[in-house]
Parts: structure tokens; sequence; C-alpha cells
């Protein structure tokens, strides 16, 4: 009996507003060789009552309830518990696309190790289409530092889509070997260290301008909080990315710390944002900067090398980078400040703080 192709699995938390939809999309699809894993955890609304309810009309549903808090726990839980070829994590208040399963069920074919495919978040753009297998080096520059390469290939891809999990397909063999899972201890980027982790290990990374995913970017999700915690886990996800440095490949160290420098910034001008905890944010990124001793890394980075979306925002961090290569904080955060305010008065602090 061959094995079931694919294994999509769910974490479930205080979604019940979207649920059905995310459901509903997965049932419309055109490939039915699969399962679904919902792992409920926390949830003080009728999610579990959405998935318990699914269950009795489909036999291929899973439900885990658990105590653990997180979204990584709960996708560790899935993919633990995964019977599928490939795994596919899909947030329970996103969906896939029509044509999602097959259009994964094609780029698998051959049994790549992690496949990567395009995705549509609010507007509908033109895909090309084409297929890829990068060499894992080329694709974690892209990841880390900049899309340039999907650009020569014609490629539509955001920076978002390398290193989220979404719009993914993971061998879960190859997972298992390699003993990658999601790390617990990270709210801010454990999707990033996840992916980094897999491409590392993958010896075939298939790419597909193809969307299959459908991205709804979340008011209430860590990654859009902009508050002192959204600050403090952000720093977490950089001191992670640190550590994983000097175990790169030498041709990867660069752009893995002008990722660091990039999550730095943005968490800078986040914590110069805020109201009531402004100083205490600045305090915990003084600290931060001082313990691990990242004079070095600006002092051979330019803004250029990051992901710039705009005139002001390289003026900002071009003018943040000459204060913190000094070790002048007290600038840098003047800086961030100003900065912060005009975004807020172009209403574009939100996108800076999910991006």
């Amino acid at each position: 009996m061959d094995p079931m192709k694919f294994s999509i699995v769910i974490p479930v938390h205080n979604a019940e507003k979207y649920l059905n939809d995310c459901i509903d999309s997965i049932y419309n699809q055109d490939v039915a060789d699969f399962e679904i894993i919902f792992v409920v955890n926390g949830s003080n609304d009728e999610s579990e009552d959405v998935c318990l309810l699914a269950r009795e009309c489909h036999s291929n549903i899973r439900v885990i309830v658990t105590d653990a808090v997180g979204v990584s726990s709960a996708r560790n839980i899935g993919l633990r518990e995964a019977q599928g070829e490939y795994i596919i994590f899909v947030d329970a208040d996103d969906c896939l696309l029509p044509g999602a399963l097959s259009a994964f069920e094609e780029t698998c074919v051959d049994m790549p190790d992690m496949v990567t495919a395009n995705y549509l978040r609010n507007k509908t753009k033109h895909m090309s289409g084409r297929v890829s297998d990068p060499d894992k080096m080329t694709y974690m520059r892209a990841m880390l530092d900049a899309p340039a390469f999907f650009g020569e290939l014609d490629f539509t891809w955001q920076p978002i889509v390398t290193y989220c999990v979404f719009a993914k397909a993971f061998r879960r063999q190859f997972l298992v070997d390699n003993g990658i899972y999601f790390d617990t201890d990270l709210a801010i980027g454990e999707d990033f260290i996840f992916s980094m982790k897999s491409a590392l290990s993958a010896k075939v990374i298939r790419c597909a301008d193809e969307a299959v995913y459908y991205y709804r970017p979340g008011e209430s999700t860590v990654s859009s909080r902009q508050d002192l915690q959204g600050v403090t886990k952000r720093l977490a996800s950089a001191k992670k990315l640190l550590c994983m440095i000097p175990d790169l490949p030498d041709e990867l160290c660069r752009a893995a710390e002008v990722k660091v420098i990039d999550i730095i910034l943005r968490s800078i001008v986040i914590g110069a944002s805020l109201r009531t905890d402004k100083n205490e944010a600045l305090k915990e990124i003084r600290s931060f900067l001082i313990e691990q001793k990242l004079g070095k890394l600006f002092a051979h980075c330019r803004s250029g090398s990051l992901s710039i979306v705009s005139i002001d925002e390289n003026i900002c961090y071009l003018k943040m980078m000459e204060s913190l290569r000094e070790g002048r904080l007290t600038p840098a955060f003047k800086t961030a400040e100003k900065y912060a305010d005009f975004l807020q008065k172009k209403n574009r602090l939100k996108r800076l703080v999910q991006g």
C-alpha cells in the first residue's frame, strides 16, 4: 500500500472566525490523498468544536488537544504525529488556493527534500509559473539577504516566502532524519530558523513560482506585535541567529550577519515607536547590543545590503548604523524615534512591524 502523500498540520488557537474557510479550501482541492492534523492549544473560543465537527464529517481528520503553549509546540506535535510523505503547514486563518495540492504533487514527483512555492496576500499578482532547482547556498543567500536571485529567475516572490513555512512542502522523513523541529524558545522567527535548518540540510530544493497559499496577516499574531514583548522576542530571534552563524558555511556568514542587523534595526525603530514602554524597550536593546558586542557587524555593513523598501528607510538605517558603528547608541535611538514618528504619520509603521 502506497504511503499517504500529504499531512497538513494546522495549529489552532482562537481561530474560529476563519477556520471553516481554511477547512473548505483544503477539501476543495483536486487531490484527496491527505490527512489533516489539527493541534488545538489554549483556545477560549469555539475553535475546538469546529475541528471536532469537521472530524465527524471527514475520516482523514485528527484533532489533538494540548496544553502546550505556542505555535512551535503545536507544529512539533503535528510533525511527530504525521504519516504523509510530505508535511504542509497551514495557519488556521489562512487558506490553500485551488490546485495547491496538485501543484505540490507535481513538484514532489522525484522526492525533493523541500519545495517552496508562491503565495497571495491581498492582491492577485502575476506568477511566472517557472520551476527551478537552486543549489542550497544560492537559496539561503536569497533567504538571508535579498530576493535578487529570484528576480533574475523572473520569480515574483516577496522576501517573506523564503523564510516562512507556509507555501512549502517538507519531506517528512528528511525532517525526521535530520532532527529538524521548531524552536519552542522562540515566538518570533521560529519559522525562519526552521526554514534555515531545512535548507542547510537539504540535498534538493525546488522552487515554483505558482501561488498555492493565501496568507492573511493577523492583527493578533506575535510577529505583528508593536509592544515591549514584540521587541524582546525579536531580539531573542536575532540572538538565536547569531548563535547559528559560526556553524554556517563561510559563504553564508555575511548574509546571516546582514539579516541580524536588519532584525536589530527594525527592533530599534519599533521600540522607539512605543508610547508607554519606550524607555524600557530602548534600555533592553542597549543591553542586548552591549552584551552581544556587535560593533564589528555594524562596522562592515552598509544599508544597501539590507532589504530596504524605501528611500527614507535607507536614510534612517544609514544614520543609525553610522552611530552604532561608533558605539553611540543614544543618537541611533534619536534617529529611530524621528523615523518612527514619520512612519506613524504616514500610517506605515504596521508594514515595518510585519516585515
